[in-house]
């Protein structure tokens, strides 16, 4: 019976990590796709079609939750912000960033700024810009639709997108 229940915890345990694997792949995927079709675009009506079917389709990816579990990336920014708070940029394949706010009068709103003294903060406090991590958190709703995306300009967007994300857990890969 114990054999039993410890081969039904280990293969539910692979299935989520399995299913997180094809959300994370779906974005990245879904993503890089949308910025090479942006490039190729013969003018901005087709480029602007081509942000509405990026952000579409990561609600598609996402369903109903904009929750992300147990994500591969590099650590690609640690900074202070204040007197207690970190700015995180994690990078992903293809240029895609997921950060917080990187100050504090933007992040009223959204609370992404990490505390020094979270669980999230200590581990910050012992990583470096390079290293690969294992992390979970979630994204913001998107005022056009799909989800939240920092950059000043549609091509920033498109081409080098830094994807609004509050951390909530972050572990050496």
């Amino acid at each position: 019976m114990n054999r039993l229940v410890l081969v039904i915890v280990i293969l539910c345990s692979s299935a989520v990590s399995t299913a997180e694997e094809h959300i994370q792949v779906a974005f990245v995927e879904t993503t890089c796709a949308s910025k090479n079709q942006f490039l190729e675009a013969s003018n901005e009506i087709k480029q602007q079609k081509t942000v509405m079917q990026r952000n579409a389709n990561h609600l598609k990816i996402f369903g109903n939750s904009l929750r992300f579990n147990d994500w591969v990336g590099y650590i690609d920014a640690i900074d202070v912000v204040g007197s207690t708070n970190i700015h995180l940029a994690v990078r992903l394949p293809c240029g895609i960033h997921l950060e917080t706010w990187n100050n504090t009068i933007s992040d009223m709103a959204h609370k992404t700024l990490i505390p020094f003294d979270s669980v999230v903060g200590g581990f910050l406090e012992e990583s470096h810009v390079g290293q690969k991590v294992l992390f979970s958190g979630y994204f913001f709703p998107g005022e056009g639709g799909g989800v939240y995306e920092q950059s000043f300009t549609t091509r920033g967007s498109m081409i080098d997108p830094e994807f609004l994300v509050r951390f909530t857990e972050i572990l050496n890969f």
